[in-house]
């Protein structure tokens, strides 16, 4: 199997001669990050989701992003959900 850091057989990317990669790697494509506001009224989260948003699209404007509002008891199932969904989209 031939190294997926530089193509070359007879070892693996983390033990490649050509060094350290300064790429940012990202796992399979599935790389997410949750973020959890509390303590907050709901016209303060959409404002918080609206600048996450943007940031979102300045800094990687060619990832998905989705941001779940709902309150404590509905929103780890909304997560699950959404998770869910997305790999199955993903396939």
């Amino acid at each position: 199997m031939a190294c997926s850091k530089c193509g070359k057989t007879g070892h693996n990317a983390r033990s490649c001669p050509n060094g350290p990669s300064e790429e940012k790697s990202i796992v399979g494509g599935r790389d997410r990050m949750i973020i959890a506001i509390d303590n907050t009224d709901e016209e303060s989260l959409h404002e918080i989701a609206a600048a996450v948003m943007k940031a979102k699209r300045k800094i990687a404007p060619n990832a998905r992003g989705t941001i779940v509002i709902g309150d404590e008891r509905s929103l780890p199932h909304k997560v699950l959900q959404l998770l869910e969904n997305k790999e199955a989209d993903d396939e």
